[in-house]
Protein backbone atom coordinates (compact mmCIF):
# COMPACT_ATOMS: atom_id res chain seq x y z
CA UNK A 1 0.00 0.00 0.00
CA UNK A 2 1.57 3.77 -0.94
CA UNK A 3 1.64 6.62 1.73
CA UNK A 4 -1.36 7.93 -0.58
CA UNK A 5 -3.49 4.91 -0.32
CA UNK A 6 -2.72 4.49 3.17
CA UNK A 7 -3.87 7.90 4.16
CA UNK A 8 -6.78 7.87 2.17
CA UNK A 9 -7.72 4.54 4.64
CA UNK A 10 -7.28 6.69 7.44
CA UNK A 11 -9.30 9.47 6.03
CA UNK A 12 -12.07 6.55 5.33
CA UNK A 13 -11.94 4.90 8.54
CA UNK A 14 -12.07 8.49 9.80
CA UNK A 15 -15.53 9.22 8.67
CA UNK A 16 -16.75 5.69 9.11
CA UNK A 17 -16.28 5.94 13.06
CA UNK A 18 -17.78 9.57 13.22
CA UNK A 19 -21.00 8.95 11.11
CA UNK A 20 -24.18 8.83 12.92
CA UNK A 21 -24.82 5.40 11.25
CA UNK A 22 -21.78 3.80 12.63
CA UNK A 23 -22.54 5.41 16.25
CA UNK A 24 -25.81 4.11 16.19
CA UNK A 25 -24.68 0.66 15.43
CA UNK A 26 -21.83 0.81 18.10
CA UNK A 27 -24.09 1.91 20.76
CA UNK A 28 -26.72 -0.70 20.30
CA UNK A 29 -23.66 -3.21 20.60
CA UNK A 30 -23.72 -4.81 16.66
CA UNK A 31 -21.01 -2.96 15.24
CA UNK A 32 -19.01 -6.50 15.24
CA UNK A 33 -21.72 -8.37 13.67
CA UNK A 34 -22.22 -5.66 11.16
CA UNK A 35 -18.74 -6.39 9.76
CA UNK A 36 -19.07 -10.06 10.28
CA UNK A 37 -22.34 -10.09 8.67
CA UNK A 38 -21.28 -8.47 5.82
CA UNK A 39 -17.47 -8.73 5.30
CA UNK A 40 -16.83 -11.85 7.44
CA UNK A 41 -14.38 -9.88 9.61
CA UNK A 42 -14.28 -8.50 13.60
CA UNK A 43 -12.90 -5.29 12.81
CA UNK A 44 -13.18 -2.28 9.51
CA UNK A 45 -9.02 -2.61 10.04
CA UNK A 46 -8.72 -5.71 8.20
CA UNK A 47 -11.10 -4.61 5.49
CA UNK A 48 -10.02 -3.38 2.44
CA UNK A 49 -10.20 -0.10 0.88
CA UNK A 50 -13.40 -0.92 -1.85
CA UNK A 51 -15.17 -2.52 1.54
CA UNK A 52 -14.28 1.11 3.17
CA UNK A 53 -15.95 2.79 0.46
CA UNK A 54 -18.52 0.43 0.42
CA UNK A 55 -19.62 1.12 4.13
CA UNK A 56 -19.54 4.79 3.51
CA UNK A 57 -21.72 4.66 0.27
CA UNK A 58 -24.30 2.57 2.48
CA UNK A 59 -24.19 4.69 5.17
CA UNK A 60 -24.95 7.71 3.27
CA UNK A 61 -27.76 6.06 1.62
CA UNK A 62 -26.36 6.05 -2.03
CA UNK A 63 -25.56 1.94 -2.02
CA UNK A 64 -28.64 -0.51 -0.84
CA UNK A 65 -27.53 -2.52 1.80
CA UNK A 66 -27.11 -6.39 1.29
CA UNK A 67 -30.06 -8.20 2.25
CA UNK A 68 -29.66 -10.24 5.01
CA UNK A 69 -32.37 -11.90 7.53
CA UNK A 70 -31.67 -11.49 11.44
CA UNK A 71 -29.07 -13.78 13.78
CA UNK A 72 -30.79 -16.41 14.77
CA UNK A 73 -29.90 -17.13 18.69
CA UNK A 74 -27.60 -19.97 17.09
CA UNK A 75 -25.37 -16.89 15.49
CA UNK A 76 -25.74 -18.74 12.34
CA UNK A 77 -26.58 -16.05 9.05
CA UNK A 78 -29.23 -16.56 7.00
CA UNK A 79 -29.95 -14.97 3.76
CA UNK A 80 -33.34 -13.47 3.26
CA UNK A 81 -34.78 -16.47 1.23
CA UNK A 82 -33.56 -18.76 3.58
CA UNK A 83 -35.54 -20.54 6.11
CA UNK A 84 -36.20 -18.11 9.01
CA UNK A 85 -35.65 -18.77 12.78
CA UNK A 86 -39.82 -18.91 13.41
CA UNK A 87 -40.54 -21.34 10.73
CA UNK A 88 -38.03 -23.84 11.70
CA UNK A 89 -39.32 -23.74 15.06
CA UNK A 90 -42.90 -23.77 14.01
CA UNK A 91 -41.96 -27.05 12.08
CA UNK A 92 -40.36 -28.14 15.09
CA UNK A 93 -43.33 -27.58 17.12
CA UNK A 94 -45.57 -29.35 14.53
CA UNK A 95 -43.16 -32.33 14.72
CA UNK A 96 -43.61 -32.85 18.81
CA UNK A 97 -46.89 -32.46 18.46
CA UNK A 98 -47.31 -34.76 16.05
CA UNK A 99 -44.69 -37.29 18.04
CA UNK A 100 -43.07 -38.03 15.01
CA UNK A 101 -39.03 -39.03 14.97
CA UNK A 102 -36.63 -36.86 12.88
CA UNK A 103 -36.53 -39.79 10.29
CA UNK A 104 -40.44 -39.49 10.02
CA UNK A 105 -40.09 -35.76 9.77
CA UNK A 106 -37.31 -35.99 7.10
CA UNK A 107 -39.88 -38.78 4.89
CA UNK A 108 -42.44 -36.04 5.22
CA UNK A 109 -39.74 -33.22 3.91
CA UNK A 110 -39.08 -35.37 0.72
CA UNK A 111 -42.62 -36.14 -0.61
CA UNK A 112 -43.79 -32.26 0.35
CA UNK A 113 -41.20 -30.83 -1.65
CA UNK A 114 -40.10 -33.68 -4.09
CA UNK A 115 -35.98 -33.45 -2.56
CA UNK A 116 -34.17 -34.50 -0.14
CA UNK A 117 -33.38 -31.48 2.74
CA UNK A 118 -32.30 -31.15 6.17
CA UNK A 119 -34.78 -28.39 8.06
CA UNK A 120 -31.84 -25.52 7.85
CA UNK A 121 -31.50 -26.12 4.31
CA UNK A 122 -34.85 -25.33 3.02
CA UNK A 123 -36.02 -22.14 2.02
CA UNK A 124 -38.51 -20.13 3.02
CA UNK A 125 -40.64 -20.79 -0.30
CA UNK A 126 -40.18 -24.64 0.43
CA UNK A 127 -40.52 -24.17 4.28
CA UNK A 128 -44.27 -22.79 4.16
CA UNK A 129 -45.56 -25.79 1.94
CA UNK A 130 -44.05 -28.28 4.84
CA UNK A 131 -45.49 -26.20 7.31
CA UNK A 132 -48.62 -26.14 6.28
CA UNK A 133 -48.50 -29.83 4.98
CA UNK A 134 -47.61 -30.70 8.72
CA UNK A 135 -50.44 -28.42 9.61
CA UNK A 136 -53.03 -30.25 7.42
CA UNK A 137 -51.43 -33.30 8.85
CA UNK A 138 -52.03 -32.37 12.62
CA UNK A 139 -55.90 -31.08 12.34
CA UNK A 140 -56.55 -34.19 9.80
CA UNK A 141 -55.14 -36.45 13.23
CA UNK A 142 -57.46 -34.21 15.45
CA UNK A 143 -60.48 -34.49 13.34
CA UNK A 144 -59.91 -38.61 13.62
CA UNK A 145 -59.05 -39.29 17.06
CA UNK A 146 -62.22 -36.64 17.99
CA UNK A 147 -64.34 -38.54 15.54
CA UNK A 148 -63.10 -41.95 17.30
CA UNK A 149 -64.01 -40.94 21.16
CA UNK A 150 -67.10 -39.73 19.77
CA UNK A 151 -68.11 -43.09 18.09
CA UNK A 152 -67.12 -44.84 21.27
CA UNK A 153 -69.20 -42.52 23.56
CA UNK A 154 -72.18 -43.50 21.52
CA UNK A 155 -70.94 -47.45 21.49
CA UNK A 156 -70.51 -47.13 25.17
CA UNK A 157 -74.31 -45.25 25.69
CA UNK A 158 -76.08 -47.97 23.28
CA UNK A 159 -74.35 -51.44 24.58
CA UNK A 160 -74.52 -50.16 28.39
CA UNK A 161 -77.38 -51.95 30.04
CA UNK A 162 -77.15 -49.28 33.04
CA UNK A 163 -77.77 -46.43 30.53
CA UNK A 164 -80.75 -44.30 31.27
CA UNK A 165 -82.91 -41.94 29.46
Amino acid sequence: MTKKQGFYRKQLLTKIHIHPRYQEIKAAGAWEDWLILRYSEKTSANLSLSELQEILLIFNGKKRDRDFAVLDPNRKFFLKDAISFAQKQKIQRLQEELGWSDEDLSRFIQKQIKSIKKILDLSSKEASKVITGLDRTLNYKLKQLKSSELYSRAFKAVNNPNYKR
